[in-house]
């Protein structure tokens, strides 16, 4: 005796949702929809589409091996994300004259006529869809057994998706509350590791500045005219790093010479009347005071004129930032234009923000991270922190503060920066996690 017709497709229907119950994850359970299905329902080619998590096509009938890359899989991943967005609860039947014409082009080279778009929502969880091709167009039979079987697949869909997350509540159950050894000691671990003592640090921003550097400064008031010496050349005790613009001096000087000169000649011939004019002899001490004092400011100026070009104090290297910006530029008497430092004698000053800051030991550890060599420190040890904060280059409140690099490490090139990282006490774990949180908490709570 044959089974009736109606029975037949009953009994593919039950079948197909035994599979989709009993298959082992969710790749398998993909398989089974886009290829089993047809046992149920004619079509030429089936598509699953996925949104939960990166909307990607996971399976295609027929394919073993998806190739995301081929035009094909580009065109349709497109037209689900369409019917996707659209947001249908039912089956939808389409046609060409249902999406756009941009779209238009690439349904006439890649499917038949008719097409069938069966979202798959578990509840409120919409995990995609499934796309069903054929030529013939769909009867209402098949939308309704579609709109039943779009329900299996999609809470046997997301079944698997919570199994594989690892996070259901059945699972956890089953791994850790089950087994009260497994349990127990992981709430001991826990414990244990929120109580471990772990060091404090935080992080700054960091410099290589001189030590004991010697400032250069303007002997006169004037104009920089020239300037000697490139950034960070090396330079010895009495080269001339820079020289001042010398024409009001050499003005004032010749001038002076030239009164000096008069005065002496004036005083000459009265030295040759004074022999027979009473008068003269009176003027002579008035007239010789006078040529002294010229003479003396000649000499002067001629000094002047040597502290025109300013020399090395001593040897080391000569930091400033830009020769342009020092030639035309006036100057003061005391203003200073560069720094002398010897490149083996350098310190780390860093500017730690008021919000980071701890209660660090005497010589606590500190290590440079360089911006050129991120992955090397260099070890150095702090020698002083600021007690009122200051406002940074970036306008940020901060502390300054200095380390001296340990005996063995040769110091960076002045000038390089970096993140200097401060060590400070040692504290629990949940302290050191908590520390933060609860001062944030405490400012805008007002504890």
């Amino acid at each position: 005796m044959t089974d009736k017709p109606q029975y037949q497709g009953v009994a593919a229907l039950l079948s197909l949702e035994q599979q989709a119950w009993e298959t082992a994850n969710a790749e398998a359970l993909g398989f089974c929809i886009v290829n089993e299905t047809h046992n149920l329902i004619e079509y030429r080619q089936s598509v699953l589409f996925e949104a939960h998590g990166a909307e990607r096509i996971c399976a295609v009938s027929g394919l073993p091996v998806l190739q995301r890359d081929a035009p094909f899989m580009q065109w349709i991943l497109r037209l689900s994300r369409l019917l996707y967005k659209e947001n249908h609860r039912q089956a939808k039947p389409l046609t060409i004259d249902d999406v756009p014409e941009d779209m238009a082009s690439g349904w006439k080279e890649w499917l038949p006529r008719h097409v069938i778009w069966v979202p798959l929502n578990a509840g409120r969880k919409r995990l995609g869809g499934m796309l069903l091709v054929r030529d013939q167009a769909w009867a209402q039979a098949e939308t309704t057994l579609l709109n039943h079987l779009r329900h299996v697949y999609a809470h046997a869909w997301f079944a698997h998706l919570v199994k594989e997350s690892g996070w259901s509540w059945r699972r956890i159950q089953e791994q850790w509350v089950g087994n009260r050894w497994r349990f127990w000691g992981t709430i001991a671990l826990l414990l244990f590791a929120l109580f471990a003592p772990i060091r404090q640090s935080v992080l700054a921003p960091a410099e290589v500045r001189p030590l004991e550097a010697q400032v250069v400064r303007s002997p006169l008031a004037g104009i920089v005219d020239k300037v000697h010496v490139e950034p960070n050349q090396p330079v010895h005790a009495g080269d001339v790093l820079l020289t001042l613009d010398d024409d009001e001096i050499r003005t004032q000087l010749q001038v002076a010479n030239k009164e000096t000169a008069m005065l002496e000649a004036n005083y000459q011939q009265l030295v040759q009347r004074s022999f027979n004019d009473v008068r003269s002899k009176e003027s002579l001490v008035t007239l010789r005071a006078k040529a002294m004092q010229k003479r003396e400011d000649v000499e002067f100026l001629k000094k002047q004129m040597d502290k025109l070009e300013i020399r090395a104090p001593r040897d080391g290297l000569a930091l400033f930032t830009d020769s342009d910006d020092l030639i035309g530029r006036p100057v003061r008497i005391g203003e200073r234009l560069l720094v002398i430092a010897e490149p083996t004698k350098a310190e780390i000053r860093m500017m730690l923000p008021v919000g980071n800051s701890l209660l660090f030991p005497e010589d606590a550890d500190v290590s440079l991270f360089l911006n050129m060599e991120p992955t090397h420190s260099i070890d150095a040890r702090l020698t002083y922190a600021a007690y009122q904060a200051q406002q940074d280059s970036g306008g940020v409140l901060a502390y300054e503060m200095r380390a001296e690099f340990l005996p063995g490490e040769v110091p960076p090139r002045i000038g390089l920066r970096g993140v200097a990282k401060i060590y400070g006490e040692r504290v629990p774990m949940i302290y050191y996690l908590l520390r933060r949180p609860l001062a944030v908490a405490r400012q805008t709570l007002g504890w």
